[in-house]
C-alpha cells in the first residue's frame, strides 16, 4: 500500500485536527468579474449556448489558501502529539488545521478545510461537486496522465481552504474564479503548462470545469466567445470605481437560460442585443459613452420576467448616471461603473436609502487591469 495513502487514512480516522510539515503555502485572491455586455448567439449541438461577451475583472475577491506538503516519507501527526516534544516536530512545522480528505490521486492526497465543507453544505452542494475540489482533482489527474515529473517523484499532501466574499448566484463568477485560482496555484507548483501539450490540456480542462473558468485564468478585460472558452484579450480598462448592487434574490444559471429561450421566442426581432463592433471600438478608445450605447445584456428581460422588481432596481442604478449600468451575467447583481470615487460613493449612499432598492446589498470596489499576484510562503 502507498504509505501516504495508508497513513493519511488512518490519521483521518484518529483525529480531524492533524499537522504536517508543509513545504509551501499559497495565498491568492480569486476576483469576481462583471459582463460589460452579454449576448447569446447560438446553441451547439450538445446544448451549450454560444456567447459573445466582454468580461472584466473587479476588486471583490474570495481568498484561497493552498497548503502543499511533499516528502518521500510523509509525517502525519495527530492532535495528541501537539504538546509532545518527543514527537520530533519542530515548532515551525506545526500548522493547526482542521480538514477532511476528499480524494487520492496517485501519490497525492487532496483535502479541504472544514470551512469548505460548511460553505458547500450552505449551498446544498456535495463537497465533491464543489468547483475547487473538482478543479484540484481533475488537475491532479491531468498531471498524472502527462507524467509531470514532480507529481511522479514525490508524495504530496494538499489542503484547500477558501474564504468566500463573492455572493453566489449573482452573475459574478465566484465559483469559476475559485476554480481558476486552484488551477493557477497547482500549475505554478507542478508546471503542467511547461509544454505546449500541457498548456493546451490545461485550457481544455478549464473549459470542462465551467464556461467562465478560462477567462478567470487570465483575467483583465477580454472578449469571450464560443461557450466562453475562446478568449481575446483586450487593452485593460482604467481602474474605475464600480458599485455592485445585489437584490435579495438569487438566480440559478439553468433557470435563467430556460427562461431566456421563452423570452427570446416571444420578443423575436425586438429583443435588444449588444452592438459588438461598436462596443469593441469604444473599449479601444476608452469611449465610455459609446460603450454604454452599444451594451446590452439579453438576460435583463429574463430577470425582469422572473422578478418584476428588477426593473425599478435597474432604473434606480441608471438614475445615478454611471458611465455604464448593466446586470452581470445571468444575474442578479446590477452594477454601475463611475468616473470617480466620489460619484460612486454618492450613488451608494442614495441607493441604500431608496425604497426601490430596499433589501439590496451594496459593495464598492474597482476594475482590475489584471489578476492579483499570489503570495508563496516557504516553510
Amino acid at each position: 500500500m502507498n504509505p501516504l495513502m495508508g497513513t493519511t487514512r488512518q490519521c483521518c480516522l484518529m483525529s480531524k485536527i492533524m499537522q504536517y510539515p508543509f513545504k509551501l503555502i499559497y495565498q491568492v485572491y480569486a476576483p469576481a468579474k462583471v459582463n460589460l455586455w452579454l449576448d447569446i448567439v447560438g446553441v451547439r449541438s450538445d446544448g451549450y449556448h454560444l456567447l459573445s461577451t466582454v468580461m472584466q475583472t473587479i476588486g471583490m475577491a474570495d481568498q484561497l489558501t493552498v497548503f502543499i506538503g511533499s516528502t518521500e516519507f510523509p509525517k502525519l501527526i495527530t492532535s495528541d502529539s501537539l504538546n509532545n516534544v518527543g514527537a520530533g516536530v519542530d515548532q515551525h512545522e506545526k500548522w493547526p488545521l482542521s480538514y477532511t480528505q476528499v480524494a487520492v490521486v496517485g501519490n497525492t492526497v487532496l483535502n479541504v478545510s472544514d470551512r469548505v465543507i460548511t460553505d458547500s453544505a450552505l449551498l446544498n452542494c456535495a463537497v465533491e461537486d464543489n468547483l475547487i475540489v473538482k478543479a484540484a482533482q481533475q488537475f491532479l489527474q491531468l498531471a498524472s496522465e502527462l507524467d509531470v515529473p514532480r507529481i511522479k517523484e514525490e508524495h504530496h499532501f494538499i489542503c484547500l481552504d477558501l474564504i468566500k466574499n463573492i455572493p453566489a448566484q449573482a452573475g459574478l463568477g465566484g465559483g469559476s474564479s475559485d476554480a481558476a485560482a486552484v488551477l493557477r496555484v497547482l500549475n505554478d507548483y507542478f508546471q503542467v503548462n511547461a509544454t505546449q501539450t500541457g498548456a493546451i490540456a490545461l485550457h481544455q480542462l478549464a473549459s470542462r470545469i465551467g464556461a467562465d473558468v478560462p477567462f478567470a485564468l487570465v483575467g483583465g478585460t477580454a472578449h469571450c466567445t464560443g461557450i466562453g472558452e475562446v478568449i481575446d484579450a483586450l487593452s485593460p480598462m482604467d481602474p474605475l470605481p464600480i458599485l455592485l448592487m445585489k437584490p435579495d434574490y438569487a438566480v440559478a444559471t439553468g433557470t435563467a437560460f430556460r427562461t431566456w429561450r421563452q423570452v427570446s421566442q416571444q420578443a423575436g426581432e425586438s429583443l435588444r442585443r449588444p452592438d459588438v463592433t461598436t462596443g469593441l471600438a469604444a473599449l479601444k478608445k476608452r469611449d465610455y459613452k459609446s460603450l454604454a450605447m452599444a451594451s446590452e445584456n439579453v438576460f435583463e428581460p429574463v430577470i425582469a420576467t422572473l422578478y418584476p422588481e428588477f426593473t425599478n432596481q435597474f432604473s434606480a442604478m441608471v438614475k445615478q448616471s454611471p458611465l455604464l449600468a448593466r446586470m452581470s451575467g445571468s444575474g442578479s447583481v446590477i452594477f454601475g461603473i463611475f468616473s470617480d470615487q466620489q460619484s460612486c460613493d454618492s450613488a451608494k449612499s442614495i441607493l441604500e436609502d431608496s425604497d426601490a432598492t430596499a433589501g439590496c446589498q451594496f459593495w464598492s470596489t474597482h476594475l482590475l487591469p489584471r489578476l492579483p499576484d499570489f503570495s508563496i510562503y516557504f516553510l
